[in-house]
């Protein structure tokens, strides 16, 4: 991958990663065989999605749930025009090629209605089942409670309806800072 993004002279970010995971009720992470058929999913959800770019699609289990997942890391250089990948939106592309494949092999979907609407971290998600406090969660609600007043109709009152509640204020328009 480098000689190749050498050759184009390939600047900045040099590969995007994109994971894909399978519940252990599709694959069992047991049975070798769903080992290949879960690297086969990752080449061919590589090759639908970046025909013309290098790829490499590794397959382990993740640490804490078991699941069989890949990474698939793409080189940014298309190797025709040596133009480099664009990432912007590519999440819902890469979501609905995804989905079709999982469909042609049997496989389940996620249901992106009853999807969590934020991404958590793994730090907060051991705190919460801790039930020990999780800083995020009060900035998310100090966000949302601004972000449901009807009165709030620009990023001027939004910041400062945020600098008010006395848990965020901005410095020169440009940090928040949060005291809890």
């Amino acid at each position: 991958m480098k000689a190749t993004r050498d050759v184009f002279s390939t600047r900045g970010k040099q590969t995007t990663r994109v994971i894909q995971s399978f519940p252990t009720t599709d694959l069992d992470p047991a049975k070798p065989h769903d080992w290949q058929k879960a690297n086969q999913l990752g080449l061919e959800l590589a090759q639908k999605a970046f025909p013309d770019y290098q790829v490499a699609v590794y397959t382990q289990l993740d640490g804490k749930g078991h699941k069989l997942h890949n990474h698939i890391i793409v080189n940014m250089p298309n190797l025709k025009t040596g133009e480099k990948y664009h990432e912007h939106q590519s999440w819902q592309r890469l979501s609905r090629i995804n989905d079709e494949i999982s469909r042609e092999h049997g496989l389940s979907i996620i249901d992106r209605e009853e999807w969590a609407p934020e991404r958590r971290t793994m730090a907060e998600r051991q705190l919460e089942a801790k039930n020990q406090y999780v800083w995020k969660d009060d900035l998310r609600g100090c966000v949302d409670k601004v972000m449901s007043d009807v009165s709030v109709s620009s990023y001027k009152d939004f910041s400062e309806r945020l600098a008010k509640s006395n848990k965020l204020s901005t410095k020169e328009g440009k940090a928040f800072h949060m005291s809890f």
